[in-house]
């Protein structure tokens, strides 16, 4: 077997790549999870809001814990967009070196 060439990672970097890509997975499967779960809270919520419209103060509570889950799955979707970026180009970066070593 020959000497990889300059710049080309070796098998520990490959690892620690293959690692992060794994983490990067678990990260976005688990915001994936939270998005759902906040969508079905959303749902949840705004059929307490339809149901208590008669009762003015609980409609205002109720609506700002909406605004305030709708903000938070923007929040969420921009990070699991961030992570998902992070995970291809990490992905890509691993193809490349494997190539490399081909």
């Amino acid at each position: 077997m020959t000497a990889p060439s300059p710049g080309t990672p070796d098998l520990n970097e490959l690892v620690q790549c293959k690692q992060k890509v794994s983490e990067l997975t678990q990260k976005v499967t688990q915001l994936f999870h939270l998005c759902t779960t906040l969508k079905t809270t959303n749902k949840d919520l705004e059929a307490k809001l339809s149901a208590q419209a008669q009762n003015g103060q609980a409609y205002l509570s109720l609506q700002q814990e909406l605004l305030n889950s709708r903000q938070a799955i923007e929040i969420l979707k921009a990070q699991q967009l961030s992570m998902s970026e992070n995970y291809t180009r990490t992905y890509k970066e691993r193809e490349v070196a494997l190539d490399e070593l081909k």
